[in-house]
């Protein structure tokens, strides 16, 4: 190899190293530009997801609001009606400061807590939403019918967020049949579970859209966010418990709750 050829490989040699150097640089540059961005989009995420949870809440706490509401205007209107029943103004009493609390919930969802459980017969849970709803489904003709054992049926919960589900679940009953008819809530006891069941005699739901019940926003119904049904499963799975559906198009729609019954003999201890 001759003293031209050696010149050559060196200065090639030169180019490479100045090329390595350079694109080290710049691999470098790119890496850090793109870590950048990525921070950037994933704050981006962040703040997105704030403002999609601050928007479900808030939702969600309108749609929780004007259940009371409903309840307070029905009886406002018998109360017009007849003004001595003072029954129906203790009944508002109540609605009133159920609001109250599930404002208080909502101010209060940012700090951690606790349920503080207790234990309640779900039988007088059931009987005291109907009572709340009564008036309500009275004015859409349609009667509300309890079918539940004799006996107790303890479980441990959150009373005003039990009652919030079957208000809700109750009311979607309702809603389904604009033309009138029955809703029946049956109570059962199976192998340490309570059972809820929901049954109305509505249009029913499309088997396609059962699997997308209780998603934030989707509803059946012509005005609705269907966060109250996503509220209603979000506190039954809070209280270890599961809720199922099933419905027949142009026969109506069946909800069943399933919660852990409170032990017998734990309860006697």
């Amino acid at each position: 190899m001759d003293r031209e050829d050696i010149s050559y490989i060196s200065l090639f040699a030169v180019f490479v190293t100045i090329f390595l150097i350079y694109a080290t640089r710049f691999n470098d540059k790119l890496k850090n530009e793109l870590e950048r961005e990525k921070r950037e989009t994933e704050q981006l995420l962040v703040n997105s997801d704030k403002l999609a949870t601050v928007g479900q809440l808030a939702a969600g706490v309108a749609h929780e609001i004007r259940n009371p509401l409903s309840v307070i205007s029905g009886y406002i209107q018998l109360l017009k009606e007849d003004h001595k029943e003072l029954q129906h103004v203790d009944i508002i009493d109540k609605e009133l400061t159920r609001m109250n609390l599930i404002i208080s919930e909502f101010l209060d969802i940012s700090k951690p807590n606790s349920m503080q459980l207790e234990t309640k017969d779900l039988n007088l849970i059931v009987q005291q939403v109907v009572t709340l709803l009564n008036a309500e489904a009275h004015f859409k003709n349609v009667a509300i019918e309890i079918k539940q054992p004799n006996n107790a049926i303890d479980i441990e919960c959150e009373e005003n967020q039990i009652k919030q589900v079957l208000i809700n679940l109750v009311k979607n009953g309702i809603e389904a049949m604009p033309n009138g008819g029955v809703v029946t809530i049956e109570l059962l006891e199976e192998e340490n579970e309570a059972k809820i069941r929901i049954f109305d005699e509505g249009t029913g739901i499309p088997e396609e859209q059962l699997a997308t019940l209780g998603k934030p926003f989707y509803t059946t119904k012509e005005s609705g966010t269907g966060l109250g049904l996503m509220v209603s499963l979000k506190i039954i799975e809070n209280h270890r418990g599961k809720m199922l559906f099933s419905s027949v198009v142009g026969k109506g729609t069946i909800v069943e709750v399933i919660l852990p019954q409170k032990n017998v003999s734990e309860g006697k201890a």
